[in-house]
């Protein structure tokens, strides 16, 4: 542990799927109590690690696929207050919540009962999600990096009323742009970035606006303090 820079390595084995180790984990997410949830994107399935525990227990992904209760390739996760789980299920193309019930089922270990959120077969038009990777949830809205269709779309709770946040004008370099958006950060429902991964960039949408603003990586990809190199995966809780 460096003395300038603390750290603690919450988990140390080599990839595998047993229920003390992960396989690729992507997104993370840490609840005040100190429980950490990870989507382990290779074993297809969200774990749960409770404060100095050396194995997690499934919270969601019981078998890779797609029924409700399966998940193929997680990439974010997010925890509400009262528990409820929302996953970026990125090979299905769908955002799943996990809600609270009163009683466990067999499926459902720890009582969380799997509905879709949004996406997955049959969607269509702005509801219908392209290989989504990056998620950030504030007042019940999900805030979603539509990688593949080049975009952030916010849906309201319910999944019905979808908008379009950053993007949508098709996959380019423009400020008008995104090309396969990866993870984000949301201030009060309005400000959104953006990590622009294949332009290199992080950009600042506001509310209303339909062109970003570059905060950073500038003159494309490179290694100069100027520059980002396809930066990826979340940027953290934004505060202005």
């Amino acid at each position: 542990r460096s003395t300038l820079f603390p750290y603690t390595t919450l988990f140390r084995s080599v990839s595998g799927s047993q229920l003390f180790q992960l396989n690729g984990p992507r997104g993370v997410h840490v609840t005040s109590n100190g429980d950490v949830y990870v989507a382990d994107y290779s074993n297809s399935r969200v774990t749960k690690w409770a404060p100095g525990s050396m194995t997690g227990a499934v919270v969601a992904g019981w078998a890779q696929g797609s029924e409700d209760w399966e998940l193929y390739y997680p990439y974010d996760v997010n925890v509400t207050d009262d528990g409820n789980v929302t996953v970026v299920d990125y090979y299905n193309h769908r955002i799943m919540e996990y809600k609270r019930k009163a009683a466990p089922s067999s499926k459902a270990l720890l009582g969380l009962k799997p509905v879709i959120f949004a996406g997955g077969t049959g969607s269509a038009g702005l509801g219908a999600l392209a290989g989504p990777q990056g998620l950030y949830v504030e007042t019940g809205t999900a805030y979603v990096a539509d990688t593949n269709a080049h975009r952030v779309v916010a849906i309201a709770p319910g999944g019905r009323d979808v908008r379009i946040k950053a993007g949508g004008a098709g996959n380019g370099a423009s400020l008008s742009q995104l090309s396969h958006p990866s993870g984000l950060a949301v201030v009060d429902g309005a400000v959104v970035y953006v990590t622009d991964s294949y332009n290199h960039r992080v950009v600042r949408w506001g509310r209303g606006d339909t062109v970003g603003t570059t905060v950073a990586g500038f003159n494309g990809a490179g290694n100069t303090f100027a520059q980002l190199n396809r930066p990826r995966e979340k940027i953290g809780r934004a505060h202005v």
